[in-house]
């Protein structure tokens, strides 16, 4: 009941951006054809970017709710986060331009990009990680936490102004960030290269029984779909599950 409620929710978030950019970019082009770029068009073209990206944020949320119950705190603020920002975007661009307004949806936003980004980060890690590739994930983290909390100091008027040193820190800050991200999953990929994640299964011959057959069988599909599994991706969760009956199905087959 919680899987499907669970794979409801990212069909929404997909079809909400795939509806999002779809609408921006037929009112950006009717704006194009008929040469008349209002403020209308603008916040309408800005509302359902903002819809998409965030619902893009949003499906994160989900993907971490689908891994361990470590991440699931994680996730729903995530979700959260998502739609408290969308909300605080169309509040700046319908109903108060004023510079309060943005404020408080910049905070919003760079939070909710924070809390979508620990969750991609985290809903990859795989117990097979080596610990090079942990400490990655924890480097990604915590560098992506603090270049949020340095991007929200001065949103919140916490700091008197922002100095050439500080952009700079911050983009330093932004970079090991998307280092620490990309490289991992590059990492796994190169492991699972090299390892070939090969089992060692039970041959069979001629006299080996039908049921003992189908286990073999079954065996191989759970092999392969562990292998699938260990290379990440946004169904590794069910894949291991699938896999683990699939192993048992086998088990039973064989007693």
């Amino acid at each position: 009941m919680i899987w499907c409620m669970r794979s409801s929710l990212r069909r929404f978030f997909l079809v909400a951006l795939i509806g999002g950019l779809s609408v921006a970019a037929l009112v950006a082009i009717a704006a194009i054809l008929t040469e008349s770029w209002t403020d209308t068009d603008l916040r309408v073209v800005l509302t359902s970017l903002g819809f998409s990206v965030f619902s893009a944020v949003g499906a994160a949320g989900v993907r971490a709710e689908r891994g361990p119950r470590a991440l699931l705190a994680l996730g729903r603020s995530t979700i959260v986060a998502a739609i408290v920002s969308f909300v605080a975007l169309v509040f700046a661009l319908w109903i108060d331009h004023g510079e309060v307004a943005w404020r408080a949806f910049g905070t919003v936003a760079l939070i909710s990009l924070a809390c979508s980004h620990a969750a991609l980060v985290l809903s990859s890690s795989r117990s097979a990680d080596s610990q090079f590739v942990t400490m990655l994930v924890s480097m990604s983290v915590a560098a992506g936490t603090l270049d949020t909390a340095l991007g929200v100091l001065p949103l919140v008027g916490a700091t008197d102004g922002v100095s050439d040193a500080y952009v700079r820190l911050l983009a330093v800050i932004l970079v090991v960030t998307m280092l620490t991200s990309i490289l991992p999953p590059l990492l796994r990929r190169l492991a699972l290269t090299r390892s070939g994640r090969a089992t060692i299964v039970p041959s069979l011959d001629r006299s080996t029984s039908v049921a003992d057959q189908q286990a073999f069988e079954l065996l191989v599909m759970a092999t392969r779909l562990e292998a699938l599994a260990a290379a990440g991706g946004d169904a590794a969760t069910e894949i291991r599950q699938e896999a683990q009956r699939l192993q048992e199905i086998a088990a039973s087959l064989q007693r």
